[in-house]
């Protein structure tokens, strides 16, 4: 299970969170260990957004602390 096994998550939404993590690591070029991006997405899903929202979500927050060179996300806030 490696970074899900923190998290009490339905064995059936792994798949789509595992999904949503590809999906978000292909779009913004960094990897599924990127600081805070598993806690993101499992987060955004526990509040019952749908894939799309939680991708341009993560866009948003991931993508602005990556183009601002820092290193650091909203997470870290």
């Amino acid at each position: 299970m490696g970074l899900f096994s923190d998290f009490a998550i339905d064995v059936d939404d792994l798949e789509l969170l595992q999904a949503i993590i590809t999906d978000a690591c292909c779009a913004l070029k960094i990897s599924p260990d990127h600081q805070g991006l598993v806690a993101r997405v499992v987060d955004l899903h526990s509040q019952g957004l749908a894939r799309k929202e939680i991708l341009e979500g993560l866009r948003v927050e991931f993508g602005k602390s990556l183009a601002d060179g820092i290193g650091r996300t909203a997470v870290d806030d």
